[in-house]
């Protein structure tokens, strides 16, 4: 009698065992069974322009991230189980179904996360899109062999906004279900953390303290021209700009070329030239000395555009030169001669000088 009692209490004992095993992170005695954590960073900050963005413009990116279990079993699922690839955090949590480009705090910018090996048919790259995705209708152990996760920051088309960008730091995961519902039987298999919840968006771009420069000479005598191609003396006129580092600054100037000897293109036409009351054989050169730029004596080239400063950049995430806080453009100018023979006469000259900021 006794034996019976023992012999039915062991097979309760086994059969309740199987019935609580559902999807659940398992393996070996010694097998890691802890979720599998991918930890990333984004830049800290990220600069901008102001022009239109195609929307699925890749802004930034963390790289693909390994978890720290690279062997992680899921076990006992029944053949139906499902497997969801979800965002925690918001806004990204009240997406529908399907979203692939999470809207963020951001306007214009959106953040999409890719997991990879996460068993069975999701071991392709797959995008988070709060949805539910079908397992492989098998009763087997899933191993999550190496998972990994892709963060992306993605223009959703048109501008984007300057200004702090907040993300969760536990971004999103992955689970297995038993049904497609957070509550069924099941575990979370893996997840990505990011290492910084906040990432600053600057807006690239420099402002002038004048928007126009003007270069008073003084009386010049024709025969100051007889021995050397450039006279006149006007003092330099300084542009000071106030820029968001990083920024890539060019400049063109944009004039009527004088005819003649016009050395790189750099002399402009003198106005109304041609005229009995204005000056001959002679044009206005203009010069430029910046912090990473100096024309010398070669003049600053008319019609063209020139690159001031310069930065060198991956795609946006990364700046390194470029403009620095303040910076300084000094512009001088003197009269060139372009011909044998000068003549007397007016010589005033205008150009219209536009900057380029990106």
């Amino acid at each position: 009698m006794n034996i019976k009692l023992f012999l039915v209490l062991t097979l309760a004992l086994f059969f309740s065992t199987v019935g609580h095993t559902a999807c659940q992170r398992g393996g070996g005695l010694f097998d890691d069974k802890d979720i599998s954590t991918s930890l990333a960073s984004l830049p800290p900050s990220i600069v901008i322009t102001n022009d239109n963005y195609t929307a699925g413009t890749v802004i930034a990116t963390t790289g693909w991230s390994q978890g720290n279990n690279d062997q992680l079993t899921i076990q006992g699922c029944g053949r139906s189980y499902v497997v969801g690839f979800f965002y925690l955090g918001s806004p990204q949590v009240e997406a529908a179904a399907g979203t692939q480009i999470m809207p963020t705090n951001i306007k214009g910018l959106g953040v999409r996360v890719t997991a990879m090996n996460q068993a069975g048919p999701n071991d392709g790259a797959t995008v988070v899109d709060n949805n539910w995705h079908s397992g492989s209708g098998s009763r087997e152990d899933h191993t999550l062999r190496n998972s990994q996760y892709l963060v992306e920051l993605v223009a959703t088309g048109g501008p984007i906004t300057p200004g702090t960008l907040q993300v969760t730091g536990t971004l999103a995961q992955v689970e297995f279900r038993e049904s497609a519902s957070h509550s069924a039987d099941g575990d979370v298999a893996s997840n990505i953390v990011l290492q910084n919840t906040q990432v600053v968006l600057k807006a690239i771009g420099c402002n002038a303290d004048t928007s126009q420069i003007n270069f008073n000479f003084n009386t010049l005598n024709v025969t100051d021209f007889d021995t050397q191609t450039r006279a006149g003396s006007a003092p330099d006129q300084t542009v000071n700009l106030t820029c968001e580092p990083g920024t890539n600054v060019s400049l063109s100037v944009t004039a009527v070329e004088a005819s003649g000897d016009n050395a790189n293109h750099t002399v402009m036409a003198l106005t109304g030239a041609g005229n009995s009351d204005v000056a001959s054989g002679i044009g206005v050169q203009l010069g430029l000395k910046a912090r990473t730029y100096d024309s010398g004596s070669d003049g600053l080239p008319l019609n063209k555009n020139v690159a001031v400063v310069s930065s060198t950049r991956s795609g946006s995430e990364y700046t390194s030169g470029g403009a620095q806080a303040q910076e300084q453009l000094v512009f001088s100018a003197v009269y060139y001669k372009t011909a044998a023979t000068v003549t007397a006469g007016n010589a005033n000259a205008t150009a219209t000088l536009t900057l380029t900021y990106n």
